[in-house]
């Protein structure tokens, strides 16, 4: 009599009686390491669901995570990772233009290299800016209580549409020729406001600007902190 591979009861079944394991595992297909691949990122429930979230009402979903319901939307730092992913898959398989800032320093220095670097990798460097973005947005909606590390998680939402929303334009302006890459670029800059102030509250109408200037604030941020660690490498070097 055949007996049960894990606790080594005697089969009758397609089934132990004992302990529920099957008496003999499928084959290995394509199928099954897709499923896996999907279950390892939570990609195979809640996905699609969340950029609809997104894009329907970004504050909200968001909020709700923080505070209510974390099993349906996709977990944040997964969520931008892939996404990320994405991006930086679109832009090399593609070839379409992206950074948003140009440095024109023809000086083989730091500072070069680290904007260089950025440029290249633009999916994940945005990534970091995440982190000054919402040391601004943390400092101007201190009223609503909300931790900076919650900030965090609704910006890695926001951060996340955004390389998907620019993986789209890119892919659009290659193939039809189209210049809308900036184009995109700007929408960008009203997508993000527009969600963080809808986290906080939607209905506050200063909470728009408020939120525009937080981003505006954290992309400065973001290049004076650059500047100032190329520069203070170059100068450490120097010495």
């Amino acid at each position: 009599m055949a007996k049960c591979y894990r606790c080594e009861a005697t089969l009758t079944d397609e089934f132990c009686a004992k302990c529920g394991h099957p008496a003999e595992q499928p084959r290995l297909t394509g199928a099954y390491l897709a499923s896996e691949l999907a279950s390892i990122f939570n990609l195979e429930r809640g996905f699609f669901y969340t950029i609809r979230e997104m894009i329907l009402r970004p504050g909200v979903a968001t909020r709700g995570f923080v505070l209510n319901d974390r099993t349906r939307l996709v977990k944040p730092i997964i969520f931008v990772i892939v996404c990320s992913f994405i991006y930086t898959f679109g832009q090399q398989l593609f070839g379409f233009e992206d950074g948003y800032i140009v440095y024109g320093d023809s000086e083989p220095t730091t500072t070069l290299a680290i904007f260089t670097w950025i440029s290249n990798n633009y999916g994940y460097a945005n990534t970091g800016l995440a982190l000054f973005t919402a040391v601004w947005v943390r400092l101007c909606f201190s009223r609503y209580g909300h931790t900076i590390f919650e900030i965090l998680v609704m910006l890695c939402y926001v951060i996340g549409m955004i390389m998907l929303f620019m993986t789209v334009i890119g892919i659009v302006q290659v193939t039809t020729g189209l210049p809308i890459f900036q184009l995109g670029a700007i929408g960008t800059f009203v997508y993000a406001p527009w969600a963080i102030a809808q986290f906080f509250d939607k209905s506050r109408i200063w909470n728009y600007p408020i939120a525009f200037l937080c981003n505006i604030a954290g992309l400065l941020s973001a290049v004076f902190f650059v500047l100032l660690l190329g520069n203070t490498i170059d100068a450490l070097r120097a010495i």
